[in-house]
């Protein structure tokens, strides 16, 4: 039985940033094609879950892998090979900046000329397609972040190189790499760059196991939900009294 990982509404539910970082786990990983479950492997998932699915649908949608419908193989592309290797910076702006595009819904988007800071027109435009609230504030929310990471509408010469190199070759690979799941052998502290903040995780223990990091990806996962229900559902402060 094999597994398709294009979602039927048409845009990646991971940011291209984070995509980036990720699939850069499989590249020199092996030669020619993959199987599945070798590729979530490398990807630090012990099975076919959702969050892997989600994963690797974000990572076909935005042309950093192939896999041919029907089949359970896996390849790179040129494209997550060339933002890997050294090679000139204005090419591997051009390069995001065609991928963060690419999912059909963002092109689209990006047709119409939206403003991606724009997140009330967005997600009126978002609604008239009727896709449902909450995929409507995850597509608003994915293109954005896509938009502020290749930096769109800019000219090459402003300031879009740090992000670009901080985001595709971080400076600490321990955060990035499955290396970084080996249990430390004292209580360690990981820092991690995200998109409008950075973050930290605290390890307080030796021996960590995989199981450990399975329940870290669930309760990441009902935080996620918990933050969006939360945002979705407070009250207006000017409508109390």
């Amino acid at each position: 039985m094999t597994t398709d990982f294009l979602v039927s509404d048409r845009f990646p539910r991971r940011p291209l940033s984070a995509s980036i970082a990720l699939a850069r786990r499989l590249v020199g990983a092996w030669r020619g094609e993959a199987d599945v479950k070798t590729v979530i492997s490398q990807l630090g998932y012990r099975s076919v879950s959702g969050a892997a699915k989600t994963a690797l649908a974000a990572m076909q949608q935005y042309g950093l892998i192939e896999k041919p419908h029907g089949q359970d193989k896996v390849t790179v592309t040129e494209a997550l090979i060339q933002l890997d290797t050294d090679g000139a910076e204005a090419e591997k702006i051009r390069v995001c900046r065609d991928l963060a595009m690419r999912p059909p819904l963002f092109q689209v988007m990006r047709r119409e000329g939206l403003n991606f800071e724009d997140e009330p027109l967005l997600l009126r435009w978002l609604l008239l397609r009727q896709l449902s609230r909450a995929a409507a504030q995850s597509a608003a929310r994915i293109y954005r972040d896509n938009a502020k990471f290749v930096q769109l509408g800019k000219p090459d010469s402003e300031g879009f190189q740090l992000p670009l190199s901080a985001q595709i070759n971080p400076g600490n690979d321990l955060v990035l790499s499955p290396e970084s799941l080996v249990p430390p052998t004292e209580e360690q502290e990981f820092k991690f760059a995200l998109i409008t903040c950075d973050a930290r995780l605290v390890f307080t223990k030796p021996g960590v196991q995989p199981v450990d990091l399975d329940r870290l990806r669930e309760y990441l996962d009902l935080l996620e939900k918990s933050w969006r229900a939360r945002k979705i559902t407070a009250p207006n402060p000017q409508a109390v009294g």
